[in-house]
């Protein structure tokens, strides 16, 4: 859900899929601690927690997730 809007707009996001890594679950429990969730996906833009999953689609249908790239 994430990855869409990123595409739609063309960015070029680093995108890090943690079932993949033996370090996944310690990745995850340290952006737990960061964002208040362990729940993913946890996207930063500039280094600056924006959101999850969802938040990002409602931020880039009311057209505000666009500006961080204009």
């Amino acid at each position: 859900m994430a990855k869409e809007p990123f595409r739609k707009l063309k960015v070029d996001a680093m995108i890090v899929e943690l079932d993949g890594r033996k370090d996944g679950n310690a990745i995850q429990s340290v952006l737990g601690e960061m964002t208040g969730a362990r729940t993913v996906p946890r996207v930063f833009i500039n280094g600056k927690f924006v959101g999850g999953g969802t938040d990002i689609k409602r931020m880039y249908e009311l057209g505000t997730l666009q500006k961080y790239f204009e």
